[in-house]
């Protein structure tokens, strides 16, 4: 609701429609979407897109846009440099994902008295938009160089 009330647009956040004459809801999205942002992309996020689970709005629609899609991992340090998150990075970037760099943050599952800056968190919003408007500025120009497109 708070989302709807600061942009004044509806918000998806169900994989079926309510009228069944539609199209499903994220193929829908992904269809239009000129670039797909999951901001912030837990594990379990990075996991589910990774392996190919369909299973929520936000895997579903990474998965099935052809649009560019960035990544912007938001988690604790020793979880993002596990075996798994590695792995499951390694192959979203294999599958031409974008994935950006995590920053500096706090990780709020400590209490708030003993957190510290550490390594993990998403980056600021102002450096994602940089990003995007990079990645529409390149999406822009590949298909401006493909006759037909």
């Amino acid at each position: 609701m708070a989302l709807s009330a600061l942009t004044h647009q509806s918000v998806v956040s169900s994989m079926r429609s309510e009228d069944a004459s539609e199209p499903a809801v994220h193929i829908a999205l992904a269809d239009w979407a000129d670039a797909v942002v999951v901001y912030p992309a837990t594990a379990t996020t990075l996991a589910r897109i990774a392996s190919g689970d369909c299973s929520t709005l936000v895997s579903a629609l990474a998965i099935s846009t052809r649009a560019p899609v960035l990544l912007v991992p938001a988690m604790n340090e020793n979880m993002f440099r596990s075996p798994s998150a590695q792995r499951n990075l390694g192959q979203l970037r294999q599958d031409g994902f974008l994935i950006a760099h995590p920053s500096m943050g706090y990780e709020i599952a400590t209490a708030p008295e003993d957190r510290r800056p550490s390594f993990g968190g998403a980056p600021p919003v102002g450096a994602v938009a940089d990003m995007v408007e990079a990645i529409l500025a390149s999406a822009g120009q590949k298909s401006a160089a493909r006759p037909g497109d």
